[in-house]
């Protein structure tokens, strides 16, 4: 189970920082 977790926090932090510059792209921040 903490394999599954580890890999998806591995994920989620490679992709948190995707959707803010996407959302600052949109936005011209």
């Amino acid at each position: 189970m903490s394999e599954v977790t580890s890999k998806f926090n591995f994920l989620f932090q490679g992709f948190t920082p995707f959707i803010k510059k996407k959302i600052r792209d949109l936005f011209q921040f």
